[in-house]
């Protein structure tokens, strides 16, 4: 197999304005979160400083200047929540304007920003309450029956309803009501579904309109990472199942066009636990990861009026294998070579194991070279993989992993714990431009990396990339 240099010039997009932001945290949950500003296929560098304690909930100010969040100062107490008002560009200090030990959550701005709407316990219950746009005079929005829980406001700016969820103290639902502006006029508009307590309840959560305010977004949840992203229609009630991730689905967003959702997905069956920034189009197909890596966890969405409406795609086509580079990231090759690779037959490409921190790790990096004049052409990818390994326990993992230029890393985008020594197929979509360079490079790992104890191998059947490309 050839070894040559790969291309590695990192594509940061330079100069691109962010038309999407998101609070993210790392995902073993320390104390470091903050708020990036990306184009939609996860281009640029820029994120608001750090900031002690987890970000999360992050709207924009319909002027597109302003923001405001909720600030968890201790981590995974959400009693902690305060939220705090600032600026994109960081020429406004952070200014928190509620300070209690209770949960203030779930921001979100009038239609002319002159006021902020968010839920609140510090009346024992879960309520809404409205503030002006500085934080000051704040008080209840609607009134509730003792035990109703209030929370998840959004206000839709071309109708002046709010949407948010209810779970009443009554009959244990959890359902979607709106009212207007002016705090009348309240109706259920979804049935919901029986609810648990806590913040990671059953129900209907994360409700947000349309742009036309004809609709609205909301998850349907099952339990903790199980949930369908569905929409209810605000005439009629009717709800449509709009994506089944086969997990966990929360904070869905629409561009402005409506032609897209933003939202995060939780996988966990694909080897993707934790919330990551995903992107499908507005009838719930083709989904595709903005930020493929479990390096950070989402919490929280905005888009920014810069998004305009999505690129054309063409069909989607296949790389051919035999011209990608495959070199042996770790261990030593023992049989097969690219052409092994092309179709799931038996016909396996395999790596013996070598030892490394105590482990047996055998492992390939592949590198294709995409078939397009400019970077920019790029949609999508859609990889998938099939291997195995021939030792397992419950301490071994076979992982797939996007190499990331821009922050010189490798991002794990799918990993198997305990596979045993059966055949598993890695699949994952992105349309992260990040993960590609300049030069139309794409790298990524195949690994199985196994508990320590006698060599293994890594069995590698098919290694299969697909382009979406810009329609001409």
């Amino acid at each position: 197999m050839p070894t040559n240099t790969p291309s590695t010039t990192p594509n940061t997009g330079a100069g691109l304005p962010p038309e999407i932001l998101f609070c993210r945290t790392q995902s073993d949950r320390t104390s470091t979160s903050e708020i990036a500003l990306r184009t939609a296929q996860n281009l640029g560098t820029a994120h608001m400083s750090p900031r002690p304690g987890r970000q999360l909930g992050v709207r924009v100010h319909p002027g597109g200047a302003r923001i405001v969040f909720a600030r968890e100062r201790t981590l995974d107490q959400p009693t902690s929540r305060e939220l705090v008002l600032s600026s994109l560009d960081g020429s406004v200090p952070d200014t928190q304007i509620t300070s209690n030990n209770v949960q203030d959550d779930g921001p979100c701005w009038s239609p002319t920003g002159d006021r902020i709407l968010f839920a609140t316990a510090r009346d024992g219950d879960s309520r809404l309450y409205v503030a002006a746009a500085n934080g000051q005079n704040q008080q209840p929005f609607l009134s509730a029956d003792p035990g109703t829980d209030d929370r998840d406001p959004d206000w839709c700016r071309t109708t002046d309803r709010i949407v948010f969820s209810r779970r009443d103290p009554t009959t244990g639902l959890r359902r979607l009501m709106l009212v207007n502006g002016d705090g009348t006029g309240l109706v259920p508009l979804t049935i919901g579904s029986v609810a648990t307590t806590g913040d990671t309840e059953t129900g209907d959560r994360d409700a947000t309109f349309s742009p036309d305010g004809q609709r609205v977004l909301f998850v349907r949840l099952a339990g903790p990472g199980s949930g369908v992203l569905a929409a209810a229609d605000v005439g009629t009630g009717a709800v449509t199942v709009v994506f089944d991730p086969q997990g966990g689905v929360r904070r869905p967003r629409f561009s402005p066009a409506a032609d897209r959702i933003f939202c995060g997905v939780d996988e966990r069956a694909a080897g993707r636990d934790g919330l990551r920034l995903c992107a499908l189009h507005a009838d719930g197909t083709e989904p595709l990861l903005v930020e493929p890596g479990r390096q950070w966890l989402l919490d929280g969405i905005d888009v920014l009026p810069s998004l305009g409406p999505a690129p054309l795609a063409a069909a989607a086509e296949v790389v051919d294998v035999t011209t990608a580079t495959i070199e042996i990231a770790s261990g030593d090759l023992l049989l097969g070579g690219k052409q092994q690779l092309v179709a799931q037959d038996n016909s396996e490409l395999v790596v013996g194991t070598a030892t490394f921190n105590g482990r047996e790790v055998a492992g390939i990096n592949c590198r294709f070279h995409l078939p397009v004049l400019r970077v920019e052409d790029v949609l999508g990818l859609r990889m998938r993989i099939v291997a195995h390994v021939t030792r397992a326990d419950a301490g071994t993992a076979l992982r797939s992993s996007l190499h990331n230029p821009v922050a010189s890393r490798f991002d794990t985008v799918a990993e198997i714990d305990a596979p045993g020594t059966g055949p598993h197929v890695l699949t994952f979509t992105t349309q992260s431009l990040a993960h590609v360079t300049m030069e139309r490079d794409v790298r990524f790992t195949v690994i199985g990396d196994i508990s320590p104890g006698a060599r293994a191998e890594l069995h590698v059947d098919q290694v299969q990339l697909e382009l979406i490309r810009r329609a001409q």
